[in-house]
């Protein structure tokens, strides 16, 4: 399962410098004073309202490294080398510094494996997570944050990125060894069947690479997660497991659009949501903003958002020890109302961008995928009149690369209109529960459209919705948004045939991808 180089046994000492946290504790008790013997008091566990997924959960929290000088960090050893921490934050029974006592609540909980980011600056930051780590804490799971010092201050490979994968790996197993030893604080507390995989920037590739073999898992927390492809790991579809991912419209670190091809590699259930305004070092609590960076919302907010997209993910994904539904959660990933909350609860001024795929019930139209511009997925023919269509559009449509990166995320491309692009559907039979999805985003440069009417060609009749109209809160933008279009907002009563789908573009230029009718729950 594992694989160790020589090179990770040298850059072990690489590095040195320190970030620790800083956490405000509540009470009069010195963290290092805690002790982490078992006893039989009990803090409440009060949760906010369901849904609220960005305030804390119902568990108090305490972690392994309260305090630089009081650290009790698990170790691991890979190869001849001991002394690699894992710092752990977990669900307490209590709150520490109030009783004193930081043992483990009661119960099983699942396990999020994090890997952080590089910096070419400070490289020890694998601690400096300690808000979003108490935040998932909170709603039950156990986080092992694993210290990829060795491997920051260093340039971008395929090896670096391997090995950040092998540790998180390697993490994972001491968890679980943990939890069978009668003397750790960790003894029986592990659900040894749920695992996400959790990481910002590298450690979100590094994420997707673990969650690729390890058989079971859960899903995959991808928080301005690297490529893989631009990483030399190829563009093949990734195996089914569900995928948050979080980038953020500000980023210097992956400018635009470097990450965003990864979405067209997930094979299972994703959320992929834009943090506009946001930047990379955000995510992080300790991690030093670059230079160059010019944020447009404030680190609590990029905070906030973050918490409540990761938190509805992990609710949906693994489920929590509380009576919400799950209907909440998948209102969040897999609606408009994830956006819709973010700015009805003014947690940004600027809002966000999401869009998602799940696992319901569907019928795939096209794809885009530039392969054939004449047919869609269901074999029927296409066309177009007064407008320009170009099928084989990419994230780079002025270049239009087919191969590396760019070359894995084609989409329709509809421009100088007045026009209308048609795809016939071949009498496709659709319930009145479904609703017509796709992603659109304007181009990076030009004039975006004001509209795209979306006409849906009955036995009988033809009816048409305007799909800007249900993208979400925000105008059209160059980030992609998703569009869902409930068949009942055409006017559809029934289960209807459909003949044929049609784009009607007045003007300007906009980007389709992934046409499709979906059930809705």
């Amino acid at each position: 399962m594992r694989r160790y180089s020589i090179l990770f046994l040298l850059l072990l000492s690489a590095c040195s410098d320190d970030v620790t946290p800083e956490h405000e504790y509540v009470g009069d008790v010195d963290p290092c004073e805690v002790t982490l013997e078992a006893n039989d008091d009990v803090t409440e566990i009060s949760w906010p309202a369901a849904g609220e997924y960005e305030k804390p959960g119902g568990y108090k929290t305490w972690n392994t490294a309260p305090k630089s000088e009081c650290r009790n960090n698990p170790k691991i050893s890979i190869g001849d080398h001991a002394g690699i921490e894992l710092y752990v934050t977990y669900p307490s029974a209590t709150i520490p510094t109030v009783s004193g006592n930081g043992k483990v609540a009661d119960g099983k909980f699942p396990v999020i494996v994090f890997a952080h980011a590089n910096n070419d600056r400070v490289c020890n930051i694998f601690e400096g997570y300690f808000s979003l780590h108490d935040h998932w804490a909170s709603y039950g799971f156990v986080v092992v944050a694993v210290d990829g010092t060795a491997t920051n201050c260093k340039p971008g490979t395929k090896e670096n990125l391997q090995i950040r994968s092998d540790v998180q790996i390697a993490g994972l197993e001491e968890i679980h060894r943990l939890n069978d030893d009668p003397e750790s604080i960790f003894y029986q507390k592990i659900d040894l069947e749920k695992t996400i995989f959790a990481g910002h920037s590298r450690g979100g590739g590094s994420s997707l690479l673990s969650a690729s073999i390890t058989p079971g898992v859960s899903g995959v927390i991808d928080l301005q997660g690297v490529d893989l492809t631009a990483f030399g790991f190829g563009a093949s579809v990734l195996p089914d497991f569900p995928v948050i991912g979080i980038t953020a419209g500000n980023d210097v670190d992956l400018d635009y659009p470097h990450c965003e091809p990864t979405e067209d590699m997930l094979g299972g259930e994703y959320t992929w949501v834009n943090l506009n305004g946001g930047i990379h070092a955000y995510t992080a609590d300790k991690d030093p903003i670059e230079p160059d960076d010019k944020p447009d919302i404030s680190q609590d907010e990029q905070h906030e958002i973050t918490e409540f997209y990761t938190a509805a993910f992990l609710h949906h994904a693994v489920g929590l020890n509380n009576d919400w539904g799950d209907q909440a959660a998948q209102d969040v990933l897999y609606s408009p109302a994830g956006a819709e909350t973010v700015k009805a609860r003014e947690m940004s001024k600027l809002g966000v961008y999401a869009r998602w795929r799940n696992s319901n019930e569907k019928i795939m139209v096209d794809t885009f995928d530039g392969k054939d511009s004449t047919t869609n997925l269901l074999g029927e023919a296409t066309e177009f009149s007064g407008i320009q269509a170009i099928e084989s559009a990419t994230y780079r449509p002025d270049t239009n690369p087919t191969t590396g990166m760019y070359g894995k995320s084609f989409s329709l491309r509809l421009m100088d209109g007045p026009g209308v692009y048609k795809t016939a559907l071949a009498d496709v039979s659709v319930p009145v529960t479904w609703a017509l999805e796709a992603r659109v985003k304007g181009p990076d440069t030009g004039v975006t459209a004001g509209t795209l009417m979306v006409l849906l060609e009955l036995e009988d009749r033809t009816v048409e919705a305007d799909a800007l109209a249900f993208g979400g809160p925000l105008s059209l933008s160059n980030r992609f948004t998703q569009v869902q279009i409930p068949l009942t907002d055409f006017g559809i009563s029934d289960t209807s045939v459909i003949k044929s789908v049609s784009l009607k573009l007045a003007d300007g230029e906009i980007f389709v991808d992934d046409l499709r009718f979906t059930a809705l729950d």
